[in-house]
């Protein structure tokens, strides 16, 4: 009995070991940077990888933001403000890429401080890595 355990065991995590490198070999890495300012804001976004979601009717562009205050004070901010612009593409703001559903909240920006973020972007249509090299990125009041 612990034999056929043991081999039900081992069968089902050599499954799912195939079944996740199957569903993350779709995945795209990418390399651009967006650079982007507005009043005392800087942001600094880089793309670094994407992915089809949803059967493919839209893709996820991951990104590690850099968000810097160039104030002599503290500055409220909120990842809402950023929007990811594709041409002929829709984007919501930015999710946290993480485990967790985190709620976006403001934050204060100390003077000449900065925040680091891992988000994405849930993109529709999907959108290719072609695409992404003509991304912009816009800074909302």
């Amino acid at each position: 009995m612990d034999t056929m355990n043991t081999q039900i065991t081992r069968n089902l995590l050599l499954l799912l070991g195939a079944l996740t490198i199957s569903s993350c070999s779709r995945e795209v890495t990418i390399n651009r940077q967006i650079e982007v300012d507005r009043d005392s804001i800087k942001v600094v976004c880089d793309l670094n990888r994407m992915a089809p979601f949803d059967q493919d009717t839209s893709s996820f562009v991951f990104a590690e933001l850099t968000i810097g205050n160039t104030a002599d004070r503290e500055i409220k901010f909120s990842l809402r403000q950023l929007s990811l612009n594709i041409p002929n593409r829709k984007s919501a703001g930015p999710y946290i890429d993480s485990i967790a559903d985190i709620l976006i909240k403001d934050e204060i920006l100390a003077k000449k401080g900065s925040a680091r973020h891992k988000v994405y972007w849930a993109i529709k249509p999907p959108v290719s890595a072609s695409e992404i090299e003509q991304a912009t990125m816009t800074i909302s009041p």
